[in-house]
C-alpha cells in the first residue's frame, strides 16, 4: 500500500513538472512568436520600401559610368553616330548587373533627328527608369535610360521574405532548445535533487551532499541542506565517538549490551556519511544534455545543403575535372564510410572513458576538420579535412547516446533517446537554411569557421552539464547519424558489436534490408545530400533557397514520424507504413521526370521525407518481428545490429551510386534512376513478404 502510495506521488510530481513545463514553454514562445512576428513583419516593411529606391541608385551609377564613357570618346573626336561596339557593350553590362533589363543610348526628347540609337536588353511597359544626360561642351546631346528589371527586383523581394520567415522558424526552434536547457537544467532538474535528498532524508539516508548548477534561488536551498547534512554527519560522528567511549568505559555486559543495542538501533534506521567525505547525490540531467548536443550537430549541418556545389568550385584533380558530379560525392562518401567505422568501434572508448571525456576528445577532431575544411582549398585535402570531422562527429555522436544509455532505466528509455533524436532533428532543419543564408552572406569556407565555434560552445556547455561521476556507462547503441531518427526505436534492445551474418539466410529479413533498408540511406545521402543541391545550383538558386529546399526533408520527418510510428504499433501494420512510405519516397524521385524547377524539387524532397518518416521506424519493429517468428537462434538484439550494419553501407553507396549516374548521365536523370530503385524495391519486397502483408503484421502472419 505504501510503495502504491509513493508511486502514485512520484507521478504527481511528474505530472506537476511536465504542466509547468509546458506552461513555461507555451507562454514564452508565445510571446517570443508575438515579438519576432511584429520585429519580421517591420523588417519586410521596411526592405521593401528601402528596395526600389537602392537598385535606382545602382541604376544612377551605371548611367553615370556609362555617360562617362560615351563623352571620353566624342571628346577624343568620335561622333557618337559612328561609335561601333556600343551594343556589345551595353549587352556586357546587362550581363553583369541582373537587375537591369534594358539599356538605350539615344537623342533627347526634343531632338526629332533620331540620327542615332543604340539598345540593348527589352523594356518592360512598367519597368521602372533611370535617364541621365550625356554632355560635351556645356550641351546635352543624347540621353542615357537604362530601365530596372521588375523581375528580378520581386525575386530579390520574395528571397528575403523567405529568409525572415525561415529566420522566424528557426529562432523559434533555438529559443526552445534554449528555454528546455533552462528549464531543465536550471530549475526542474536542480529541484529534483532537492527533492530526492529529502526523500532520502524522510527515509533516514544522509549519506550525500547535493550541488547541481541551479538558480541563485535554488542555490541558496542547496546549501542549507548541504549545511544541514553536514551538521547531522558531524553529530552522527560525535555520538557514535561517545557512545564507543563510553561501551570502553563500562565493565558490566549488561550495560555494554544496552549501549550496542542503541547503536545498532541508529545505525539500522539511519545512514551517515563522514563529514569530510560527503558523496555528490548523483543526478540525471539528460534532458540539459539536449542543448549541447543540438548545438554540436548544428554545426555539422550548417555546411550540408552547399557542400557539393562548394566542392565542385574547389580546385578538382586533373583526374575528377571531367566528373564534377561524381567528385562531389567523394568528401560525403567519405564523411559517411568513417562516421559508420567510428560509430561501429568507438563504443568500448566511451563506455571505458566515460561520455564526458569521450565528448571533449571528439571535439579536437571534430573542430580540427572544421577549420582545416577553411583553410584547405585542395580537394584531397578537404576530404581529409571532412574525414577528420567525421571522426570527431562519431565519437560525440557515440558518448552522448552511451551517456543517455547509462541512464535511463527501461522504462524510460524511449523517452530519453526521444530527446537525444529531437536534438539532431531540429538541428537538420536548421542547419541548412542557416547554412545556406551564411554561405551567402560570408561564403562557404567561413561558414566552417562558424561551425568550428559552434562546436566549441557546445563542449564549453557540456562541461557543465555531464556528470563527472559516472565514468562506467551502459551498453551503448551506436547509431549513425545519417538516420538519427532511429534511435528512438533501436534503443529498445541492447546491440551486439559483432552483426550475426548468418540472418541473410532469412529471406524476409534480407529482403527487408536490401529493398527497404539500403535504398532509403541510397536517397538519403545520394538525393538529399549530393543530387538536390546540385540540380538546385544548376537551376541558378541561391545558396540560401538550397538550405530552405533542403531543410523541406527534415521538417517532414519531424511532423509525421512521431504520429506514424504510434499509428503502426498501435494498429500493428508496419509493414504497411514501410511499403507505403517506400513507395512514396520512390514516386519523389520518380516526379522529378515530369516536373521541373525549383517548386518541383520542394516536392521531391518532401515527397521522400514524408516516405522515410513513415517507414524508417517500422522497419525496426519488423526486424524484430522476423527474427522472433523465425526459426534462427539469433536474438532481436543480433538482428538489428545487422541491419543497422548493412544500412550504414547504403549511407557510403548513396553518394557514389549518385554521382556516378550524374556524371554519365545527367543529375535529373540520377534523381529518377534512383526513385525508381526505391519505388521497385519497396514493391519488390511487398511481392515477397506476400500481397496480405499490408494488413497485418509479419509477426502474426509467419515467417517462411
Amino acid at each position: 500500500m505504501n510503495h502504491s502510495s509513493s508511486a502514485t506521488k512520484a507521478t504527481n510530481i511528474s505530472q506537476q513538472k511536465s504542466r509547468v513545463l509546458i506552461w513555461l514553454l507555451i507562454g514564452a514562445l508565445g510571446l517570443l512568436c508575438l515579438t519576432l512576428g511584429v520585429f519580421s513583419y517591420r523588417a519586410l516593411t521596411t526592405f521593401e520600401n528601402r528596395l526600389l529606391p537602392q537598385f535606382q541608385d545602382k541604376a544612377e551609377l551605371v548611367a553615370r559610368s556609362i555617360s562617362k564613357d560615351v563623352e571620353r570618346a566624342v571628346a577624343a573626336g568620335i561622333p557618337i553616330d559612328k561609335m561601333v561596339g556600343v551594343e556589345a557593350y551595353l549587352g556586357k553590362i546587362l550581363t553583369e548587373n541582373s537587375d537591369i533589363s534594358a539599356i538605350s543610348i539615344a537623342p533627347p526628347a526634343n531632338d526629332y533627328s533620331g540620327a542615332f540609337a543604340y539598345e540593348a536588353g527589352e523594356r518592360g511597359l512598367d519597368a521602372p527608369r533611370i535617364s541621365h544626360e550625356i554632355r560635351h561642351k556645356g550641351e546635352t546631346f543624347a540621353n542615357v535610360t537604362i530601365a530596372l528589371n521588375p523581375d528580378y527586383i520581386s525575386s530579390q523581394h520574395e528571397e528575403v521574405t523567405y529568409e525572415v520567415l525561415t529566420t522566424l522558424l528557426i529562432t523559434m526552434l533555438v529559443t526552445y532548445e534554449m528555454l528546455g536547457f533552462l528549464i531543465y537544467g536550471r530549475l526542474l532538474n536542480p529541484l529534483q535533487s532537492v527533492v530526492n535528498i529529502l526523500r532520502d532524508g524522510a527515509k533516514g539516508r544522509f549519506s550525500h551532499s547535493i550541488h547541481a548548477n541551479a538558480t541563485a534561488e535554488l542555490t541558496r536551498v542547496q546549501n542549507i541542506l548541504n549545511n544541514v547534512l553536514y551538521l547531522l554527519a558531524v553529530r552522527a560522528r560525535l555520538f557514535f565517538d561517545d557512545a564507543s567511549e563510553l561501551r570502553a568505559a563500562q565493565i558490566e555486559p549488561e550495560k555494554v549490551s544496552r549501549i550496542d543495542q542503541a547503536v545498532r538501533s541508529i545505525q539500522n534506521r539511519f545512514s551517515f556519511s563522514d563529514p569530510f567525505k560527503f558523496r555528490e547525490k548523483e543526478t540525471n540531467n539528460i534532458r540539459a544534455l539536449r542543448l549541447p548536443l543540438f548545438i554540436f550537430m548544428f554545426a555539422e549541418e550548417l555546411s550540408r545543403a552547399f557542400l557539393p556545389v562548394y566542392v565542385q568550385k574547389l580546385g578538382l584533380p586533373s583526374s575528377l575535372q571531367h566528373m564534377p558530379d561524381f567528385a562531389a560525392g567523394l568528401p560525403i562518401m567519405a564523411f559517411m564510410a568513417v562516421l559508420a567505422a567510428v560509430s561501429l568501434l568507438s563504443s568500448p572508448l566511451a563506455e571505458r572513458l566515460g561520455a564526458r571525456k569521450t565528448f571533449i576528445i571528439g571535439l579536437v577532431p571534430a573542430v580540427s576538420g572544421y577549420i582545416a575544411s577553411y583553410l584547405f582549398a585542395d580537394f584531397y585535402l578537404f576530404v581529409a579535412s571532412r574525414m577528420l570531422s567525421a571522426l570527431g562527429y562519431g565519437l560525440i555522436f557515440v558518448a552522448c547516446q552511451s551517456y543517455i544509455a547509462s541512464r535511463s532505466q527501461p522504462s524510460s528509455r524511449a523517452t530519453n533517446m526521444a530527446i537525444f533524436v529531437g536534438a539532431i532533428l531540429v538541428a537538420g532543419i536548421c542547419g541548412p537554411a542557416i547554412g545556406g543564408i551564411l554561405a551567402d552572406r560570408i561564403g562557404y569556407a567561413a561558414t566552417f569557421l562558424v561551425s568550428a565555434g559552434l562546436a566549441l560552445l557546445s563542449g564549453l556547455l557540456l562541461r557543465s552539464t555531464l556528470n563527472t561521476d559516472t565514468e562506467h556507462l551502459g551498453q551503448p547503441e551506436d547509431t549513425p547519424q545519417s538516420d538519427a531518427q532511429n534511435t528512438q526505436e533501436r534503443s529498445r534492445v541492447g546491440m551486439r558489436k559483432i552483426p550475426d551474418f548468418a540472418l541473410l539466410g532469412n529471406l524476409r529479413f534480407a529482403s527487408l534490408t536490401v529493398l527497404c533498408a539500403i535504398p532509403s540511406k541510397i536517397m538519403l545521402t545520394g538525393v538529399i545530400f549530393l543530387l538536390v543541391p546540385l540540380h538546385l545550383s544548376g537551376l541558378n538558386a541561391g545558396d540560401s533557397a538550397i538550405g530552405r529546399v533542403v531543410m523541406m526533408y527534415g521538417i517532414a520527418v519531424v511532423v509525421l514520424m512521431p504520429q506514424a510510428s504510434q499509428l503502426a504499433d498501435r494498429r500493428h501494420m508496419h509493414a504497411f507504413f514501410v511499403i507505403v512510405g517506400g513507395i512514396l519516397a520512390g514516386l519523389g524521385g520518380i516526379s522529378l521526370s515530369i516536373w521541373d524547377g525549383i517548386w518541383a524539387t520542394v516536392g521531391v524532397v518532401a515527397l521522400i521525407g514524408m516516405g522515410q518518416a513513415l517507414s524508417i521506424s517500422p522497419q525496426l519493429a519488423l526486424v524484430q518481428n522476423i527474427i522472433v517468428k523465425s526459426t534462427t537462434t539469433s536474438s532481436p538484439a543480433e538482428g538489428l545490429s545487422l541491419f543497422r550494419f548493412l544500412e550504414r553501407i547504403g549511407n557510403v553507396l548513396g553518394p557514389l551510386i549518385a554521382g556516378s549516374l550524374a556524371t554519365v548521365y545527367s543529375v535529373e536523370t540520377a534523381v529518377i534512376t534512383i526513385g525508381m530503385i526505391g519505388l521497385l524495391g519497396a514493391i519488390s519486397f511487398w511481392v515477397i513478404a506476400g500481397p496480405g502483408v499490408l494488413m497485418e503484421t509479419l509477426n502474426e502472419t509467419g515467417d517462411n
